[in-house]
């Protein structure tokens, strides 16, 4: 990927990875956030944070004025309507039988 075909938004990126596996030999924990003044994480993301960097590390980040963001996804979009409350709703209702689905 060539910096004329980076968007303006996204200049600040220094490598792209299309498989997870990929990244987390390539990038470990420590050396992504040690030293980092803000860390945003989003989906898959999160993962790194949650599984792969100790408590204590993050905490001392926070103590040390790193700005961290974390974005979850609602796992209740469509409550009430739509795909994923539909299939919920099927779901509940084969428990256990398939005939019923």
């Amino acid at each position: 990927m060539t910096e004329a075909f980076i968007p303006v938004q996204m200049t600040g990126m220094t490598a792209v990875s299309s498989r997870r596996a990929a990244f987390s030999s390539a990038y470990a924990a420590s050396t992504l956030f040690d030293d980092s003044n803000e860390i945003n994480v989003a989906g898959l993301s999160l993962n790194v944070i949650c599984q792969s960097y100790p408590g204590h590390q993050l905490k001392r980040l926070l103590e040390y004025g790193t700005r961290v963001g974390c974005l979850f996804i609602d796992p209740n979009p469509c409550v009430g309507g739509g795909k994923r409350a539909t299939r919920t709703a099927r779901s509940s209702r084969c428990a256990g039988s398939s005939s019923a689905c």
